[in-house]
C-alpha cells in the first residue's frame, strides 16, 4: 500500500522522494479519509516527515510536522522531538513552552532531563549541559546515554575541556545507534578533528567515517552526509 511504501522509504531514505510520498499519502482522498478516522496513524505520518525534514537540517518545517502530530496523537515522543527541533531553529521560547505541555502530556523524567539538556545548550548554558550528561550517562536507556553524551561532547568541546571531550564522545560512539545520533556524532568528530588541543585528528577523522558508512549501511545518507564523507575521504 501507499502507506507501507511511504514507511519503508522513510525509514530507509531520508530524501526528498520520501517526502513527497508521505505528502502525497496525506493529500490522497481515499487514505486521507483513513488516517482522519484513524489519528495515531495520521500522526505517524506526519511525525516521519517532520523527521525526515529534520535530518536536512531544515528544522523550521521539521517543527511545523510534529506541532501537527502533536495536535493529532500528543505522544511524548513527539513533544521530545517538537522541543528539540525548536531549539534547532533558535525559538527557545517555543522550546520551553512545548516542554512545559510535554511534561504535562507524560513525556518520561529522563526525556524530559534530555530535553532540558537540548535547551540548556541552546541558551549557551554549557556547565548546565555537562552535569545532565554525567547524570543521563547511567541511564539504561542507549539511546538517552548517547544522545545525552553527544551533547555533553560538544558542551565540553565549547568549555575547551578536550581531555572530557573524548571522553562523552567515545561513550557516545559506543552507545548511539539510531540515525540521528550516528549523523550528529559524526558531525561532531569531524569538528573536533580540527579543534585546537586535539591530538588525535586522524583518529577523530576515523570515527566520523565510521558513523558515515554505518549510517549508509544501515539507514541511507543525506546529501549533507555524501558531502561530509567526501571530506574525510579526499
Amino acid at each position: 500500500t501507499a502507506y507501507e511504501k511511504f514507511q519503508t522509504s522513510a525509514k530507509k531514505y531520508e530524501d526528498t522522494e520520501s517526502i513527497r510520498l508521505g505528502i502525497e499519502l496525506l493529500n490522497n482522498s481515499r487514505f486521507g479519509n483513513i488516517l482522519k478516522k484513524n489519528p495515531e496513524d495520521k500522526a505517524e505520518v506526519l511525525y516521519e516527515i517532520g523527521n525526515l525534514y529534520f535530518a536536512q537540517e531544515d528544522y523550521e518545517t521539521s517543527v511545523e510536522y510534529y506541532e501537527e502530530a502533536v495536535e493529532e496523537h500528543g505522544s511524548p515522543s513527539y513533544y521530545r522531538d517538537l522541543v528539540i527541533a525548536a531549539v534547532r531553529t533558535g525559538d527557545v521560547k517555543l522550546a520551553e513552552r512545548k516542554l512545559r505541555e510535554a511534561k504535562k502530556e507524560g513525556l518520561k523524567d529522563e526525556e524530559l532531563t534530555l530535553t532540558h539538556q537540548e535547551v540548556a545548550y541552546a541558551k549557551g548554558e554549557m556547565e548546565k549541559v555537562t552535569e545532565i550528561a554525567e547524570i543521563l550517562a547511567e541511564s539504561k536507556n542507549s539511546e538517552i546515554a548517547g544522545y545525552s553524551s553527544l551533547l555533553g561532547a560538544k558542551a565540553y568541546g565549547e568549555l575547551k575541556n578536550y581531555e572530557k571531550q573524548a571522553e562523552f564522545l567515545e561513550r557516545s560512539y559506543n552507545l548511539g545507534r539510531d540515525k540521528r545520533c550516528l549523523r550528529e556524532l559524526g558531525g561532531t568528530y569531524l569538528a573536533a578533528a580540527d579543534s585546537q588541543g586535539i591530538k588525535n585528528r586522524k583518529e577523530y577523522l576515523m570515527k566520523a567515517e565510521e558513523c558515515y558508512e554505518k549510517l549508509q549501511k544501515s539507514y541511507g545518507v543525506t546529501y549533507r552526509d555524501q558531502m561530509n564523507l567526501a571530506v574525510i575521504q579526499g
